[in-house]
């Protein structure tokens, strides 16, 4: 598996999980709830780097939310988490402050959505 299959291995962990540009390529919109991450790659030379990804929920209330919200955080310990992959690691950490934070959509007042911020450091050589 190589760095960038671990981290959506990772992620689908959660919920099901898109790269943020390819969704628009589906030929139907993801059902919810789902998780939408940034595309990142990077090796150890280039240092630690941040990434975000979302989940998307189309519901009345907050709750599920909330709660996927706290189960993510609890998986990702203070010393980070080490994902193997063919090449070497990555090694993520909750992002810097706010870790999550809530957003709405303009266009539908159901949709809950929670923005997450890590970095990431590749053990990797490329």
């Amino acid at each position: 598996m190589d760095k960038l299959a671990a981290l959506q291995t990772f992620l689908n962990g959660f919920l099901p999980a898109y790269e943020e540009n390819s969704i628009y390529s589906l030929k139907n919109p993801p059902a919810f709830p789902y998780l939408t991450y940034e595309g990142i790659d990077s090796s150890f030379d280039e240092g630690l780097c941040s990434m975000s990804f979302s989940t998307w929920y189309r519901e009345a209330s907050w709750v599920n939310s909330v709660q996927m919200a706290k189960r993510i955080s609890k998986a990702i310990p203070s010393t980070g988490l080490m994902l193997h992959c063919d090449d070497g690691g990555v090694l993520i950490y909750k992002g810097t402050s706010p870790f999550a934070h809530r957003m709405g959509d303009d266009s539908d007042d159901l949709i809950k959505r929670t923005v997450f911020s890590l970095d990431i450091r590749f053990y990797t050589v490329s």
